[in-house]
């Protein structure tokens, strides 16, 4: 299941339940999304006898009360005989919008794991959005052999005239202790893995600049960029969480005997892929290096950089300018209802 197939499905379904307390199963859709379409909704939802069953074993009335299993978010679509009800319609539109990578996981393109499904998304994504920018070009993941061994590239390699950016796609989660304690030791695990995902995010560097990528040769009057880009919030905006992260970067290079000056050559950020899709668009707009010093001093200053909010702000109302409106036509196009 493509991630298109997987949108015009998934919103032909949730505009079914808005417009009819209960459907038919199966009901007559566009002929184009047929299977993708069967596929999602008996993967959505349920038999009401099961639901039942499930719902009673996730209840808790603990300190788990807020962080629990909730059966009914998975599975928003209860079976009744041969027809489909879905009580709370905005829990599908959450489950749809929410989590495309953990429904395209296992489809056609998309069955090596979470992290490859979330990889494949994040160049999707990429690859629609540069489709209009004739100066700005993606190179995908490509293997390299340095010391005999096989290495492999960064996740997506985006190149403009003036700046190149390192994409590095994590679908690792922050831990629901991490998450929801008020104490800073608890974040130190989850800390420790975003720092070894910068480090390696940087060997990969190390290897482009000594010429390993072949075809893509390094050349120092661009400015380079490493992003992290993660598939939920990480919540790393508080400026002491920041400083843990650096800081435990810094140890990991010093350990592995990296000069950490590479830091200053090519600066690092990190971002969800919530935040990425919208803002994405507009670095391909105002060039990478005209934005992603703004993100990155975001990181480590008081408050947004001033360039980055102010273009974000107006950029947001420009709805009919937006590059992914192609792709809101092209799910349209893909949806009828009888």
């Amino acid at each position: 299941m493509t991630p298109l197939e997987y949108f015009a499905s998934g919103y032909t379904i949730a505009i079914q339940f808005m417009q009819r307390l209960a459907i038919k199963y199966p009901a007559s859709v566009n002929p184009t999304i047929s299977k993708p379409y069967r596929i999602l909704l008996d993967h959505l939802s349920i038999v009401l006898d099961d639901i039942k069953i499930e719902v009673d074993a996730a209840r808790h009335m603990n300190e788990k009360l807020f962080y629990a299993y909730n059966p009914v978010l998975a599975k928003p679509i209860i079976r009744v005989g041969d027809h489909l009800t879905c009580p709370l319609p905005l829990l599908l539109f959450q489950q749809i919008g929410n989590y495309p990578f953990y429904q395209l996981k296992g489809g056609n393109g998309f069955d090596n794991g979470l992290g490859k499904s979330f990889q494949d998304y994040c160049c999707y994504i990429i690859d629609k959005i540069i489709s209009k920018k004739n100066t700005t070009l993606r190179h995908p993941e490509m293997e390299y052999v340095k010391k005999k061994n096989k290495r492999a590239s960064a996740d997506s390699i985006v190149e403009q005239e003036k700046a190149v950016l390192f994409i590095e796609c994590k679908a690792k989660r922050m831990t629901i202790v991490s998450k929801s304690s008020l104490n800073i030791e608890e974040y130190h695990a989850d800390l420790d893995k975003m720092a070894e995902a910068i480090v390696q995010a940087y060997l990969t560097f190390i290897d482009y600049k000594d010429g390993f990528y072949g075809e893509l040769p390094f050349i120092s009057t661009k400015k380079h960029f490493i992003l992290i880009l993660t598939l939920e919030e990480w919540f790393l905006f508080n400026h002491h969480l920041q400083g843990e992260v650096w800081k435990m970067v810094h140890l990991k290079m010093e350990e592995k005997k990296i000069d950490t000056r590479i830091i200053e050559e090519a600066p690092y950020a990190i971002q969800s892929i919530d935040e990425f899709e919208l803002d994405f668009q507009l670095a391909c707009r105002m060039g990478f290096e005209n934005y992603f010093p703004g993100v990155i001093n975001r990181s480590i200053t008081e408050g947004e950089n001033e360039v980055v909010h102010k273009a974000r702000g107006s950029f947001m109302f420009m709805e009919d300018e937006l590059i992914m409106d192609d792709l809101k036509r092209d799910i349209l196009d893909r949806i009828r209802l009888p």
